[in-house]
């Protein structure tokens, strides 16, 4: 998966704090970022996101979701 440092677009939605939670989560692949979702929608906490406030882990969840739809609900092999 790409992340946002190296699109080089710097930020999704313009929260540091978010922003460099998807860029973590987004470096560990496409099917860790689809479990992170999963434990996201079911409230788990996680280092990843425990920084970040409910309001926070909704925009990440959509974020993540947003990154997601572009597989069409399948990873490539090599992620």
């Amino acid at each position: 998966m790409t992340s946002t440092t190296e699109t080089g677009t710097g930020s999704l939605t313009g929260r540091p704090r978010i922003d460099r939670a998807i860029d973590r989560i987004c470096d560990e692949g496409c099917r860790a970022v689809t479990r992170y979702i999963t434990r996201l929608r079911n409230g788990e906490d996680h280092p990843h996101w425990r920084h970040l406030d409910i309001e926070e882990r909704r925009i990440l969840l959509r974020e993540l979701e947003s990154v997601m739809a572009v597989y069409g609900g399948c990873c490539r092999v090599d992620s």
